[in-house]
């Protein structure tokens, strides 16, 4: 129930002097979230045209998985993506 990101948006609003939202992650963390809203809402913005049942993997730097049906939308984490380095899972894989 963490997060830990980079930036600041008062500082960046104060630099560009324009409003900047911002701190999504918190609020969804606060909300029982996994902190990684925005992710799941374009998917659904993305489908919404379409009248059938979907499942997206988003393999960031951490996997997860929005379904869409309609109205209902569910998303959460699956675990590391990208933020893995491939060669020394590799490399660990073979000393198995």
């Amino acid at each position: 129930k963490i997060s830990l990101k980079l930036g600041s948006g008062k500082i960046i609003s104060k630099k560009i002097k324009i409003k900047v939202v911002s701190n999504f992650r918190d609020n969804d963390i606060k909300n029982n979230g996994q902190g990684a809203p925005i992710g799941a809402f374009y998917h659904k913005y993305i489908c919404r045209k379409l009248n059938n049942k979907i499942a997206i993997i988003n393999l960031g730097g951490i996997a997860n998985i929005t379904y869409v049906n309609n109205k209902e939308l569910i998303a959460f984490d699956i675990g590391p993506a990208n933020s893995l380095e491939i060669d020394e899972i590799t490399s660990e894989l073979k000393l198995l």
